[in-house]
């Protein structure tokens, strides 16, 4: 090898070393100071990166993420924000009133040097030196709407973490599925269709409605909170269905429960559920001011392992 070719290499050797070790320097003086891999620092810790959306009035959202949990909630401005996630491990991309979040592997070289519309991917080297800087806390990702936001169509895929949704309501239809976490809707309120998969997990259905609900358990629990009446379509393999606290056989079809206040019954919509090895739990005792929780004498959740 020439002279010239070696001295190069040196050098190059040299140049690397300095910027790593530039940037270690850099992120640790940022820890003290003011944040370097974020947007900001919240007391207890968490980083945060926050995307506004009002410019897009956004109609569709598609989720697909691996390592974080996913949350839906009503705030102050419509706006997506990542707590304790680097940034080269999604890529947000935002077109068409269309917001899609997908978890990426940030060593792919696709990753490494795509250009990014919105954010994620390559975002400098620092990132990459911090890969396992949240392995010990919790990675979320919250979509915060207004009141008078509404949506087409969501659709949310996590792999290991959970999905909690709140306070939705408009004509939209939803797919959720968790392989290795709990889908929670918590008073959700559509017109039209709501999937949900759940390998590992629970699905929790609370004081919502929609005018088909397709959900499916294979390892754990359901259990719904109705405030209306639907047209029940329920199997359970392992585990017992419990209709308002009194067990059911593990079959039943066309199950219309009386509520409590008939003035609120509507035509019945459709409940299609099936639970492979857990408990399947179906209340439909009204809500109201003074008891805002499932009854007492709900049954607790049973192991029905074999």
């Amino acid at each position: 090898m020439k002279p010239t070719s070696i001295i190069f290499i040196i050098l190059s050797a040299i140049l690397i070393v300095s910027g790593i070790t530039v940037c270690i320097i850099g992120a640790s003086m940022a820890n003290e100071q003011n944040p370097l891999l974020c947007d900001s620092i919240e007391e207890n810790g968490d980083e945060i990166n926050t995307q506004l959306l009002d410019e897009f009035k956004l109609t569709d959202i598609v989720i697909d993420v691996k390592n974080m949990d996913v949350r839906f909630e009503q705030g102050s401005e419509n706006r997506i924000v990542f707590r304790n996630i680097n940034k080269v491990t999604y890529d947000l991309a935002i077109k068409d009133h269309k917001l899609s979040l997908t978890s990426v592997n940030p060593f792919e070289i696709t990753s490494m040097i795509g250009f990014r519309e919105n954010d994620g991917g390559f975002a400098g080297l620092r990132h990459y030196l911090y890969l396992n800087r949240y392995d010990k806390k919790v990675s979320e990702v919250v979509v915060y709407y207004t009141s008078d936001q509404s949506f087409a169509n969501i659709s949310i895929s996590v792999k290991n973490g959970d999905v909690v949704l709140a306070d939705l309501k408009g004509d939209t239809t939803y797919s959720l599925e968790a392989t290795d976490g709990n889908i929670d809707c918590d008073n959700i309120i559509t017109v039209n269709n709501i999937k949900a998969n759940v390998k590992n997990g629970n699905f929790n259905f609370d004081r919502s409605s929609a005018k088909f609900l397709d959900f499916f358990v294979d390892n754990g629990n359901g259990s719904m909170l109705i405030t209306k009446q639907f047209n029940f379509y329920c199997e359970c393999e392992m585990g017992n269905i419990w209709l308002d606290s009194k067990k059911e056989d593990n079959d039943w079809v066309g199950v219309y429960p009386e509520l409590q206040n008939q003035d609120q019954v509507e035509v019945p919509d459709m409940v299609k559920a099936k639970v492979v090895s857990g408990q399947l739990t179906i209340d439909t005792a009204e809500l109201t001011e003074e008891t805002e929780e499932i009854p007492e004498e709900t049954p607790e959740e049973t192991n029905t392992e074999e």
